[in-house]
């Protein structure tokens, strides 16, 4: 184990190793594993994530699509002479879907990975940890068929080779595991599922949606996509982005998600694969 650095505080070092996770980057902290993702990793960006989690579970139904439910029910179901059931959770974030699928299925064992420790934000269920891990370099310490489900959601940013990331969920799988991925278009859209482009502030593009969960889902993703403007700033400003620009960008968008002008929608793609039993 390496020796921490004093004057580092506990939240920065991996519990596992005292390995350093966490650094300062333009007043905000990020990971200190890859460059490949920057957002921050603090306390404020995993509330932002909690309130994420939240939307997209409504938008769901739950922590998975509603349609692919009797499958993993079934591959988590523990039957005689066979190994416990495990999911592994990449990109875990604020570990709020790990808590909530090892509270769902409690004979289950999850494991929650990410670059940064998790701050979570419920008490972390017996059977539920979390680990610190770079999923572009670090998958191979899991071995072969080790998992009933692997779960990734919304790491496009910060994935350097997706075929790789893949080639690893297979390998890591049990026969008849499945992978659920749920990554959203890098867009907004209109009430009509058009993309909206550059135009001026008060052109319409649609109403509001009436629907009480989808209006619910709304808000929480709203609050989030303010945050992630702010969480952002670092990752701007060392791409050489000012940081009174940087700060006059994250009001705008403040100012135009609360404005309600204009209607923005988020699409979120839902996808699920089955190992087959023959490898």
């Amino acid at each position: 184990m390496s020796n921490p650095d004093p004057s580092q505080a506990p939240d920065d070092l991996n519990p596992q190793s005292g390995q350093t996770v966490l650094r300062e980057l333009h007043g905000g902290k990020v990971n200190a594993l890859t460059d490949a993702y920057l957002g921050t990793g603090d306390a404020q960006e995993h509330a932002r994530l909690d309130a994420q989690h939240a939307a997209i579970g409504l938008m769901l139904g739950g922590l998975f699509p509603e349609q692919v439910r009797s499958i993993v029910e079934a591959t988590l179901e523990r039957s005689s002479g066979t190994p416990k059931p495990t999911i592994l959770d990449i990109g875990s974030g604020s570990g709020a879907w790990a808590i909530a699928m090892a509270r769902q299925f409690g004979d289950a064992d999850v494991v929650g990975v990410d670059l940064v420790p998790v701050n979570p934000s419920s008490e972390q269920p017996h059977n539920c940890r979390f680990e610190i891990c770079n999923a572009n370099a670090e998958l191979d310490r899991y071995p072969s068929d080790a998992f009933n489900i692997v779960h990734i959601r919304l790491m496009l940013q910060g994935v350097k080779d997706y075929h790789e990331l893949f080639r690893q969920c297979h390998r890591i799988l049990r026969p008849g595991g499945v992978l659920l991925v749920l990554e959203a278009a890098f867009a907004a859209f209109d009430a009509n599922k058009d993309r909206i482009r550059a135009e001026k502030p008060e052109d319409p593009h649609g109403g509001r949606s009436n629907q009480t969960i989808e209006r619910q889902a709304g808000d929480l993703m709203r609050t989030s996509a303010i945050r992630i403007a702010i969480a952002g700033g670092p990752t701007l400003i060392s791409f050489g982005v000012a940081p009174t620009e940087v700060n006059h960008w994250a009001e705008q968008v403040e100012a135009e998600l609360m404005g309600g002008k204009v209607w923005q929608y988020v699409k979120l793609y839902p996808t699920w694969a089955v190992k087959k039993a023959s490898g």
